[in-house]
This record gives C-alpha cells, structure tokens and sequence, in this order.
C-alpha cells in the first residue's frame, strides 16, 4: 500500500483494483482498507465510486458484455460483503489474459476507453498526509537501490571476465551490494511501519501490517 500510495503522491484520476478470477475474502478487506484507509472523513462512499474502479483480470469471455454483467450479478448474490464492495466503487471492467497478445490488446483498449472518462484529479488529504510521512524514507529508498543496480551491473561484467569470489575486487563489490540491499530491508521495514501506524491511527479495522 506505501508503495502504491507514494506513486499517486501528485494526485489521482482513478485506482484499479485488480482481482485474478473471483474475489476472495482477503481482497474484499484489502478493497475496503483501501477505500476507509484513502478517503476516511473525506466521503469515503461518494469518492469511492468515482475513483476506485475494480478490474477482473483473465475472464474467458471478457468481450462478451452480457456474460460480463451475469458474473457481476453472480458475485453479488454469492456474498452480501463481496456485493457491498462492488456497489462501492465505480465499476467493474473485465481484461482477458495478458500473456494472449491479441486479448492483450483489446484488454488495454477496454481499460483506456474507461480511462479516458477520467478527467477529475483528486489530492485525498489522507494521501497527503501519509506520502509526507514516508516520504524521506522513500526517496532514501530508491537512491539506495539505484546504487544496488550500479553495483550489480559491475559484479555481473567482473564475473563475466571470469573473476571469482576470491578475488578483492569481487569482495569488494559483494560486500557493497549486501550492504546497500542491507539498507533497502531496514528502509522497507520503515515504510510498511509507518504505514501500518497511519492507517492504525486512521482508525481503518482488520489492518495487519
């Protein structure tokens, strides 16, 4: 959630909330911590159905508009929790599989028609709030990653050389590279923290960090 919260820092047009086949239980409550974590005291209904829309991945007859709404319909009589978070958001588009080009393709198509309904941007103040909080450790985060990548990038052309463990320059780099992924852990465990403790403070129910 840190990490999907921290790319929509300059505001949002819309969330997709992807599901693989049917909902499951632990979606339904990560939908719904979503929604109360985003825009608790800020019309969590209202802005829920504007902006969060749910999408079905890997649905054989996506292309098939009337067999689309019977699986919805289906859904909400299967779970009175499950029909209560489809009734929450703004829709439900359904995308075939993406390893299938041709399905990819007009999957992308159906997602970029709905998309371009979009046009409103919203700064829920939670959202602002919470990137604030783990924003230092974010940036922290992806400088020292990139520096993980330079260092792999070298350790992976001495290698190539022939260069083994032994010698100095390849304990060297081994040594950085544990130290930097070292401190990407440390970072990580940070931002899930103090996510954890936002939501918690938020008063959003059923959140484990």
């Amino acid at each position: 959630m840190a990490e999907a919260a921290y790319s929509a820092k300059e505001g949002i047009n819309q969330f997709l909330f992807v599901v693989k086949e049917r909902f499951t239980e632990e979606e339904v409550n990560t939908l719904n911590t979503l929604k109360n974590a985003i825009f608790k005291d800020e019309n969590p209904e209202e802005n829920s159905k504007k902006y969060i829309t749910i999408v079905r991945n890997r649905f054989k007859e996506f292309n098939n508009e009337e067999k689309c709404q019977e699986d919805v319909e289906e859904m909400k009589i299967e779970n009175t929790d499950l029909a209560k978070a489809i009734n929450s958001c703004k829709e439900i588009i359904y995308v075939g599989d993406f390893f299938d080009e041709e399905k990819r393709i007009r999957s992308r198509e159906k997602l970029l028609e709905s998309l371009e309904t979009c046009w409103d941007v919203y700064k829920p103040k939670n959202l602002k709030e919470l990137t604030g909080r783990i924003n230092d450790s974010m940036i922290k985060k992806e400088e020292t990653k990139k520096k993980l990548c330079k260092v792999q990038k070298r350790l992976d052309i001495l290698i190539e050389k022939g260069l083994k463990g032994e010698n100095e320059k390849v304990q060297l780099l081994s040594k950085k590279k544990q130290d930097y992924q070292e401190k990407v852990n440390v970072l990580e465990e940070n931002i899930n923290k103090e996510t954890g403790l936002f939501i918690k403070e938020k008063g959003v129910p059923d959140w484990e960090n």
